[in-house]
C-alpha cells in the first residue's frame, strides 16, 4: 500500500496578449516580418492570474502557459522508499490552437530491505516513444541526494530561501525513514551510502566514504563474497594491493585514496 509522507505541489499561469494589428514597417523602419515572410506578433501586456489564463485558453492572440511542479516522499509497504520532483509544463503559442506539453520526473528510489538505490530521471515520460530516462543503480559518486536536492531549488518557482527551506525538508524527511535516530555528523549521501552497506551485510570501515569519492563505485558483490564481505579487502583484490602495511594505511587514511 503507498502511503504519502511529505507532498509539495505549486501551480503557476503566464498569459502574454499580443496586439491584433501589426504595422509592416515600425517606426525605426525595420520590418515586422519573420525570415519566413510572416508578420511578428507584438506583444501587449501579460498577467499570472490563474482567471485571465482560463478567459484565454482558447484565444489564439495570447500565448498561454501553465507551469506544475511537485515534489512527492511517498513509501511503498515496507518495500521501497521514494523522493519524486515533478515538473513540466502546457503551452499554447499565440496562432496555434494546439498546446505542447512536456512532463517529467527526477527520482531517487530505495529498496527497503535490500538497500538498493535508484536514481535517474524521465523526460517526456508523456511520449512513450520520444521519452527520455536515465536510470542508475547504486551509482553513488553523483552524490544522487545533493543533486536531487539542486534539481528541487532550480525547478520550485520561488525565492531561493524558501526553495531551500523546502527540498531540505523533503530530503530530512527521506533520511529520517532510513535512519530514524540519523546522526548530525553525516550528509545525507553518507547516510544513505551505509545504510546499503549495512542492508548487504559489508563489513565497512569508518572512513568508507572516501572509496566512492575516490573510484565512486564498489568492488562488485562477487569479489566480496570471496573476502567474506570485507569492504577493504575486496578493494585491495581489485586493485591488487597487498601487505598489512598498505591494509593498515587504508583503514586509516582521512582523505582520497588515490588521485
Amino acid at each position: 500500500m503507498k502511503q504519502e509522507i511529505y507532498k509539495f505541489s505549486l501551480t503557476n499561469y503566464f498569459t502574454i496578449f499580443h496586439k491584433d494589428h501589426v504595422p509592416i514597417v515600425d517606426e525605426n523602419q525595420h520590418s515586422n516580418y519573420t525570415k519566413n515572410d510572416r508578420l511578428i506578433f507584438l506583444n501587449e501586456s501579460t498577467s499570472t492570474d490563474p482567471s485571465v489564463f482560463v478567459e484565454n485558453f482558447a484565444n489564439e492572440l495570447c500565448t498561454v502557459t501553465k507551469f506544475d511542479t511537485m515534489v512527492v516522499l511517498e513509501k511503498v509497504g515496507e518495500t521501497k522508499i521514494s523522493l519524486k520532483l515533478f515538473h513540466g509544463y502546457k503551452r499554447r503559442i499565440r496562432g496555434f490552437h494546439w498546446f505542447k506539453i512536456s512532463r517529467n520526473v527526477d527520482f531517487l528510489t530505495v529498496n527497503l530491505s535490500g538497500g538498493d538505490l535508484y536514481s535517474g530521471f524521465l523526460n517526456d515520460y508523456n511520449k512513450k516513444k520520444q521519452c527520455i530516462k536515465q536510470i542508475r543503480r547504486n551509482f553513488f559518486s553523483s552524490n544522487p541526494i545533493s543533486q536531487l536536492r539542486s534539481n528541487i531549488i532550480k525547478r520550485l518557482p520561488l525565492n531561493r530561501e524558501e526553495s531551500v527551506k523546502i527540498a531540505d525538508k523533503a530530503i530530512n524527511l527521506f533520511c529520517n525513514q532510513l535512519f530514524p535516530q540519523k546522526s548530525n555528523v553525516e550528509s545525507p549521501n553518507q547516510m544513505i551510502v551505509r545504510f546499503y552497506l549495512e542492508k548487504k551485510g559489508i563489513k565497512y570501515p569508518n572512513n568508507f566514504q572516501l572509496y566512492f569519492k575516490s573510484f565512486g563505485l564498489l568492488p562488485k558483490l562477487k569479489n566480496l563474497r570471496k573476502h567474506n564481505m570485507k569492504l577493504v579487502d575486496a578493494f585491495m583484490s581489485d586493485y591488487d594491493l597487498k601487505g598489512d602495511v598498505i591494509k593498515k594505511a587504508i583503514h586509516n587514511a582521512k582523505q582520497k585514496i588515490f588521485g
